[in-house]
């Protein structure tokens, strides 16, 4: 008898949802409508519930009966506590994808620091929190590190 697998095409839109919150394209509090969820990615609502499900149950999503699931706003206590992680462990990232670094990606990265410099100094906020949260993310891809990559 062969076990049945559970279906994986949830998987996808769970990925791309996720790189969204957390590089910040999706900002706290942003509702996510299951009905424009089904539309923009063409499955039906069991393959989008079962995504939403999966990033409720990782805290980036909070659902609340009636209200709708929304990305979760982290309290400052939260957001602290995440600083605070992150300052610890981004030095050994930092250590090891200095040694895995190719020469594109370091041009890589010194363009990502030069688009996050540019919205900076045009004053657009979210768009320097969201380059700054994928340049820490490239970081860590580049360091073969699959934890702080999804």
């Amino acid at each position: 008898m062969k076990l049945q697998q559970p279906d994986p095409s949830w998987v996808p839109i769970f990925d791309n949802l996720r790189e969204a919150i957390i590089s910040h394209r999706l900002l706290p509090g942003t509702r996510l409508a299951e009905d424009e969820l089904c539309n923009i990615y063409g499955l039906g609502r069991t393959v989008i519930r079962a995504a939403l499900s999966a990033l409720t149950h990782e805290g980036l999503l909070t659902h609340v009966p009636n209200r709708g699931v929304h990305v979760a706003k982290p309290t400052k206590v939260e957001a602290r506590d995440v600083f605070e992680a992150r300052s610890l462990v981004e030095p050994y990232i930092v250590k090891l994808a200095s040694g895995l670094a190719k020469k594109n990606n370091i041009a890589e990265l010194r363009t990502h620091l030069a688009a996050e410099n540019r919205a900076i100094n045009m004053g657009n906020n979210s768009e320097a929190i969201a380059l700054s949260a994928r340049f820490h993310i490239n970081i860590a891809r580049i360091a073969n590190h699959s934890i702080l990559t999804g």
